[in-house]
């Protein structure tokens, strides 16, 4: 397993890391679910392990207290944060 800075280098590369918050897979019924019902092209959706048996579907994203990352075709990695507001900021 590799560790989160290691993933900022090649997230595509990666099929899950070690943060301080725990361990992300890929999760790709996540990236198809996101890109179903945002319109978008992400190449890859990592969620916190503990979370990774609950699936999104088309339309019925349930993003609440969940923390996750997010690539973007072009590289760019978003991070959704776990809070009560919740929060998306880019991580790189």
């Amino acid at each position: 397993m590799i560790s989160y800075e290691e993933f900022l280098k090649a997230p595509q590369d990666v099929v899950e890391f070690k943060h301080t918050y725990g361990v992300f897979k890929k999760d790709n019924r996540a990236r198809v679910s996101l890109n179903a019902t945002l319109e978008t092209n992400y190449v890859a959706v990592f969620r916190h392990e503990e979370n990774y048996k609950s699936q999104w579907k088309k339309d019925d994203i349930d993003l609440s207290g969940e923390d996750f990352y997010i690539v973007t075709a072009k590289g760019k990695i978003l991070h959704h944060t776990n809070s009560e507001w919740g929060g998306m900021g880019v991580a790189k």
